[in-house]
């Protein structure tokens, strides 16, 4: 993979421009003055721009500092953990606003039918958080969702899904590789993990045998923002990283997330293994677990090579551990940096 792949680039400018517009939003939003609604403005804008500020940092080293800077003063480049940080703060700016004023009725009858600010704000801090190495913030912005509720992003005919529209409908462009998700012997899903059957489908025959399922199997398949279960491996995932680990909290809960059926999971996510964890209960084992367990339960969502640097993953079990920059970006823009070496 090099600059000039097109699903790269696209990643880079759609997300580029979606900050922009976020951002447009945003600043203009201040004119409003029912406040009730410049809440919901705010608070809407400001979920894609910490997705986008986000999916820029799992990906890339360096993210641009601005978006829309003059061709004759090109941005410069911020690391991508300042990139968390600030997908922090616009939730942080979004949640302080609509506590001055909450989000009027007239905002939310405008505002596409699925997505649930305030739940999605709280858990993107938390994603968000974590990611940036704070602890704290994440798992008490964790605590704040409620687990029992969703927010998705519908689709329709006239604007379907667009992984299933442009992968899953055509068996191209990509698809899963084996049952076992990528994962190393030792970490694999159990043989018995209903949450691998509703990823994926194997064909009885043709190619390509393992085929996405999931949330893209249909046009009109809405897919989340946040899964509930990665807010609960948030709160494991925190409470053994903390100054004072409390690891049986953190089994408690993955047993839970293990013990869950597809028909107990709102979105029918559910490992379904009765059984639970088994394994040693102290930090390092645990921590495995919540690793196994988000790229289980957060397949094709992104996150995992965030997770893979997170928790010191091997060179060999990836790729890759950050991706160059797009041709686009460097030919336009000197201060582009380097590529990474891997």
């Amino acid at each position: 993979m090099d600059g000039d792949n097109r699903l790269l680039r696209d990643i880079w400018t759609n997300n580029c421009k979606v900050l922009y517009d976020a951002n447009n939003v945003i600043s203009s939003a201040q004119s409003v003055t029912d406040a009730g609604y410049k809440s919901g403005l705010i608070a809407y804008a400001s979920i894609f721009k910490a997705l986008t500020l986000g999916n820029l940092s799992m990906l890339w080293e360096n993210i641009p500092d601005t978006i829309g800077a003059p061709v004759n003063n090109p941005t410069k480049f911020v690391s991508r953990t300042v990139g968390y940080t600030r997908a922090v703060s616009t939730i942080d700016a979004a949640i302080a606003q609509i506590n001055k004023a909450p989000i009027s009725t007239s905002f939310l009858s405008d505002a596409p039918v699925g997505l649930d600010i305030i739940n999605t704000l709280q858990a993107l801090r938390a994603r968000y958080a974590l990611y940036a190495g704070d602890v704290t913030l994440a798992l008490s912005s964790a605590n704040a969702v409620d687990v029992n509720r969703i927010s998705v992003m519908n689709f329709e005919s006239l604007n379907p899904n667009p992984v299933f529209i442009n992968v899953t409908s055509s068996n191209n462009v990509y698809q899963p590789i084996d049952s076992t998700l990528s994962l190393p012997i030792g970490l694999r899903p159990a043989v018995n993990d209903s949450r691998v059957s509703f990823y994926m489908t194997v064909a009885l025959s043709g190619s390509p045998r393992f085929r996405l399922n999931g949330f893209w199997n249909s046009s009109t398949r809405p897919i989340p923002v946040y899964l509930p279960d990665e807010i609960k491996l948030i709160q494991a995932e925190c409470l053994l990283r903390q100054a004072s680990p409390n690891v049986n909290s953190a089994k408690s809960i993955i047993d839970d997330i293990l013990k869950q059926t597809p028909a107990q999971d709102r979105l029918g996510v559910g490992a379904n293994i009765a059984s639970g964890y088994t394994g040693i209960v102290d930090v390092a084992n645990l921590l495995s677990e919540v690793y196994r367990n988000r790229c289980i339960e957060l397949f094709h969502s992104g996150n995992r090579l965030e997770d893979m640097r997170r928790f010191g993953r091997a060179n060999n079990e990836m790729k890759r551990r950050n991706m160059p920059y797009p041709y686009r970006e460097r030919d336009t823009n000197p201060n582009t940096p380097v590529d990474p070496v891997f």
